[in-house]
């Protein structure tokens, strides 16, 4: 699970609330994340919401480390 870490910024909200917002969506998507035995989460701090045009590399590093790691485990 990939989260944008700049994804709910609003400057109108006060730094405090903020915070507690973010905190809130990370810890969600670490929920999602354990949801699988191999699963993981991943902040992308200088990333938006779109996290392939913001942050490409980390998308294509994801995927190659999927690729790679599929042939080492078993099917259940």
């Amino acid at each position: 699970v990939m989260t944008a870490g700049k994804a709910n910024f609003n400057p109108d909200l006060p730094a405090t609330q903020q915070a507690k917002l973010d905190a809130t969506w990370h810890g969600l998507h670490a929920d999602i994340a354990k949801l699988s035995s191999f699963g993981e989460h991943r902040l992308l701090p200088e990333a938006s919401h779109m996290i392939p045009k913001d942050d490409p590399d980390a998308v294509v590093a994801a995927i190659k480390e999927l690729v790679n790691e599929a042939p080492k485990r078993k099917r259940s």
